[in-house]
């Protein structure tokens, strides 16, 4: 630590006192922190990386047949549901998830 650390630290330390509040440090000598190697980031890929899944399958590696299919099914199940006669908000919800599925599958195929 340098004069100016030291001087900061102070100051931080006697702000906390006078106004009764408590100041959590940790103080790490020169060199103690691990530093993070060249090979730990690999700036070529993303940060953050979204996926659609829809059923577990990434939609965005699904081949076209795989794609049509998925939507065989999705409008087969939909259709299945909407028979049911007897109301249920949890059978709306689940046509609400399947339509929004897709139109995720869809968006994929067109792609």
């Amino acid at each position: 630590m340098n004069e100016n650390d030291i001087q900061a630290l102070d100051a931080l330390l006697a702000h906390a006192d006078r106004h009764n509040s408590f100041v959590g440090m940790v103080i790490i000598a020169d060199g103690a922190c691990p530093q993070p190697t060249p090979q730990e980031f690999d700036m070529s890929q993303p940060l953050v990386e979204s996926k659609t899944l829809v059923q577990g399958v990434d939609v965005a590696k699904a081949s076209k047949d795989q794609l049509i299919d998925m939507l065989k099914r999705l409008e087969k199940e939909e259709t299945d549901l909407a028979a049911i006669r007897t109301e249920s908000t949890s059978i709306q919800a689940r046509i609400a998830e399947i339509g929004a599925a897709r139109t995720a599958v869809a968006r994929a195929l067109d792609a």
